[in-house]
Order: C-alpha cells, then sequence, then structure tokens
C-alpha cells in the first residue's frame, strides 16, 4: 500500500513538474527572443508590465486559491455541492478581478505620472490591470484540478499559455507588428483564451451550482490571513520592478528582469512540491504522519539544493551566451537571488501546515515581518546599488522567512501528543 502511495506521490510530482518545466522552458524561450529584440530599455517596461498584472492577480485571485482548494476538496469528499463551492469561488475571483480591470483602466495614468512620473508606465498599468482579471480565471481552473489531483491534467495544461506566445512571436515579426504595444497584447489575450476556454471544458463540474453567501463568506473568512501572508510574499518577490522603475529607471529593471526570469526554472521546483504536497497534506491525520512526512520533505529539499548548486559557478557565461553581453551585470543578481530561492524550497513546503492547521496568522505574521525588512533593506540598498540592492533586500527577507517559520514550525510539532491535522 505504502509502495503504492508512493509510486503514485512520484507520477504526480513528475506529471506537475514536466508541466510547470516546460510552461517555464517555453516562457524563457519567449522571454529571451523579446529581451534580445527589444534591448534593455524596453524589456523594462515589458518587465513593468509583467509585474503588475503578477501583482494584481495575487490580489484578485491567487489570495482565495487555497479557501478554493481546500473546500472544493472537502465538499467532493463528502459529497457535498461541490459545484456550488466552485461557482461561487469563481464568483469571487470575477467580482475583484472585474474591479481591478476598471481601476487600470480609469486610473492609469494617475499612477504612471504622478507616482513613478514615467508617461512609459501608462498603459503597461492598464493592460496589467485587465491581465489579473485573465490570470485570474486561468489559475482558477489550475486550483480547481489540483484540489481534484487531477495532476495529470494540471501538467499537460499549464504550458499552453507560452505555447501560444511562442506561435505569436514569430507571427507578429513576420507581419510586422513587434512592438512593445502589440506584444502585451499579445500576452493578455493568451490568458484569456486558455482562462475562458479552460472554464467552459469545466463545465459539467458546475452541476446544481447556485450562488450561496454563506460558502462566499466561508472563503473570504479563510483567506483572511492567507490574503496577507500571499501580498506580502509578492510584494518581496515582485515589488523590486516598480522600485527599481521609481528610482533608477528602465534599464536598471530590465537588468533585474533577466536575472529574475533566469530563475523561474528553478522557482517551479518549490511550486511542484507544493502543489503536490498541499492535498496530501489535508489527508494526514495525527502527529507522526506529520513528522515523518516534514522530514521527508526536509530530505528531498536538500538533495534538490546540493544538486542546484553548481548552477552558481556557470551562470555568468550562461546569461552573456543567451542574452548578450549588455545583460551582463545580471549574473550577479540571479547568484543572490539563487540563493534566496533554495532558501524558499527548504521551508516553504512545510508552511502548508499552517493553512492545514487553520494557523494561517502564523503564515501572515511570517510574511509581514519579512516583508518589513524587505521594505527596510529596499530603502536603504536600492537607491545606491539599484538591481543588485533589490536582490540583496530579497534575499534578507527570505533568510528571515526561513528562520520564523522553522520556529514556528517547532512551536506546532514538539509535544509528541499533539494532532496534526
Amino acid at each position: 500500500m505504502v509502495k503504492k502511495t508512493n509510486k503514485r506521490s512520484a507520477v504526480h510530482f513528475l506529471a506537475v513538474f514536466s508541466g510547470k518545466i516546460g510552461a517555464s522552458g517555453l516562457g524563457f524561450i519567449v522571454s529571451l527572443i523579446i529581451a534580445r529584440l527589444l534591448g534593455p530599455e524596453k524589456f523594462g517596461v515589458f518587465s513593468f508590465f509583467l509585474i503588475w498584472a503578477q501583482i494584481g492577480s495575487c490580489f484578485v485571485g491567487d489570495i482565495f486559491a487555497d479557501a478554493h482548494i481546500r473546500n472544493y476538496s472537502a465538499s467532493i469528499h463528502n459529497n457535498k455541492e461541490s459545484g456550488s463551492v466552485l461557482f461561487n469561488a469563481l464568483l469571487i475571483r470575477l467580482f475583484f478581478g472585474i474591479l481591478l480591470a476598471l481601476f487600470g483602466v480609469l486610473f492609469n495614468e494617475q499612477i504612471a505620472l504622478d507616482i513613478f512620473k514615467n508617461p512609459d508606465y501608462i498603459e503597461p498599468i492598464m493592460f496589467g490591470c485587465i491581465a489579473s482579471l485573465a490570470i485570474t480565471l486561468w489559475t482558477f481552473c489550475l486550483s480547481t484540478l489540483q484540489a481534484t489531483e487531477s495532476f495529470i491534467k494540471h501538467g499537460l495544461l499549464a504550458p499552453l499559455i507560452n505555447v501560444i506566445r511562442l506561435i505569436a512571436v514569430p507571427v507578429l515579426l513576420k507581419t510586422g507588428f513587434f512592438t512593445l504595444y502589440y506584444l502585451i497584447v499579445v500576452f493578455v489575450g493568451s490568458y484569456f483564451i486558455c482562462g475562458i476556454s479552460t472554464i467552459v471544458a469545466l463545465r459539467g463540474r458546475f452541476t446544481n451550482a447556485s450562488i450561496q453567501l454563506i460558502e462566499i463568506k466561508r472563503q473570504l473568512h479563510f483567506s483572511k490571513w492567507v490574503t496577507l501572508s500571499l501580498i506580502c510574499l509578492v510584494l518581496i518577490n515582485f515589488l523590486a520592478v516598480p522600485a527599481l522603475g521609481y528610482y533608477s529607471g528602465n534599464h536598471e529593471v530590465g537588468i533585474y528582469a533577466a536575472g529574475s526570469n533566469l530563475l523561474l526554472i528553478f522557482e517551479h521546483i518549490t511550486n511542484t512540491i507544493v502543489t503536490v504536497q498541499y492535498p496530501k497534506i489535508l489527508k494526514l491525520n495525527n502527529h507522526a504522519e506529520s513528522r515523518q512526512f516534514i522530514g521527508k520533505s526536509i530530505k528531498l529539499s536538500c538533495w534538490v539544493i546540493l544538486i542546484l548548486l553548481p548552477v552558481l559557478y556557470v551562470i555568468e557565461p550562461l546569461i552573456v551566451m543567451i542574452y548578450g553581453q549588455q545583460y551582463f551585470d545580471s549574473a550577479l543578481v540571479f547568484k543572490i537571488l539563487f540563493v534566496g530561492t533554495l532558501v524558499t524550497m527548504l521551508i516553504q513546503p512545510l508552511n502548508l501546515f499552517f493553512l492545514a492547521q487553520n494557523r494561517t496568522h502564523y503564515w501572515g505574521i511570517t510574511a509581514m515581518i519579512s516583508l518589513i525588512f524587505w521594505l527596510f533593506s529596499s530603502y536603504y540598498l536600492i537607491p545606491v546599488h539599484a538591481a543588485i540592492g533589490a536582490a540583496v533586500a530579497t534575499l534578507v527577507a527570505r533568510i528571515i522567512y526561513l528562520i520564523i517559520s522553522s520556529i514556528l514550525l517547532w512551536t506546532i510539532f514538539r509535544h509528541k501528543n499533539e494532532v496534526a491535522i
């Protein structure tokens, strides 16, 4: 039985990891083409759009994902109106996503000119807010598959976005429409195409669905601490780009973005572990099973970290080869961020216990303190050291995140007689 479970877990991990690596690989190719053809200045503006969209999608989608996965998985397991749970989760995302899109359309000029003092950001801010709505539709579909442990479908669908983009880029080049504006339109459109088409494909899961204010309230209530934690983590990961745009200009944004984009492949290893482990953690029954699970997770992360360490020695010639000499400074940015990624890889999968045990306030407090350290570090480092300073500030925040999370996990599992889930 144990061997069968381990084999099933391995298949799920490989399916999700393959999908994420495929998506990341295709995305990296697209990003590389765009970076080389646009140059650091315009690539910086393009990266600003991407980060703005990702931050926005956190506010209108990601913060509700854990409640969606938890409640939908439980409703299927208990045969309780799963269609309504799913439908109300979608309504929540649509409501906040449409509000953000309207906000971007109405106030993009004021934000770009009054806050960032840069007219180049007018269209990226508007399209970034619209893209946030599109992204939340797409991630809703992936979360639904995760909740039902349909990891093979999850792995197959994950690269779809970047397949469309990889086809679109040479078409834009061939037709003479390869400009910053049309690139942004393609990126927004690909999210809408994939999100809407997948929701249509999942329509059978909405059987007997109805609006239930109690379910909406339940998901919003569960998401309050998750909201705080995810917002803090997203700001730590992505706020460097707007901060660099404010203090240092488009060139430094491009340098930082090139280094961080190359890191995405390694970030997907952590994301894969989290995606596969969350439904499984919800099924742990006692303290002994939880401690065993923690031990296996730490061993897996340590082995992966040891395998990845040699990347630090080859990154400089690799960046020059794939991006060009103009992005040479991105190598040091990558090295610093890479260390932070390894730190996160060690602890992030274990933080799922905070969600499983309804101790989401632990996760929120940890993320909030980490963000405070990031803000202080960035305030002193970014104006002086630009992209390098932003990378160091992110590393500091991730180390603090590791320390606090480790302490809180120890307080949960220090008593042998405490029930885990």
